[in-house]
């Protein structure tokens, strides 16, 4: 469960990085706004969007590692498909620029990336 939350602490401050530079580019208009909320984007859901995630990876891999003989294997297939499928959510944000639509989807690879990389790293 550590590796999860060092993943996410790691995460959020990349993502965090990134949409700062993704505000100052305009990537992150006033006009778009989050659906649901009807607020535009600010940085707060993207450390939320960060650390969640991670914090349910750590959980889930518990599971995997308690019942499976090849945890590493299925965990990285299954943040491999999850981090596939995350990249068409960014498509339904009504208006949503390209460059968002680019930096959101970097900003899913930042936290599997971290996930997979640290799970790999520190479990054996």
């Amino acid at each position: 469960m550590l590796f999860s939350l060092l993943a996410g602490a790691i995460s959020i401050v990349i993502n965090v990085i990134l949409f700062f530079i993704g505000k100052a580019m305009g990537a992150f208009p006033e006009t778009v706004l989050i659906p649901n909320q009807g607020k535009p984007f600010t940085v707060v859901p993207f450390i939320f969007s960060s650390m969640i995630p991670s914090i349910v990876a750590g959980l889930v891999m518990g599971l995997i590692n308690r019942f499976s003989k090849k945890p590493k294997k299925i965990f990285n297939i299954i943040a491999l498909v999850l981090v596939v499928l995350t990249f068409i959510n960014p498509f339904f944000i009504p208006g949503a620029p390209i460059m968002m639509i680019i930096i959101l989807n970097i900003m899913h690879v930042v936290v599997a990336g971290n996930l997979v990389f640290i799970y790999n790293k520190t479990i054996k």
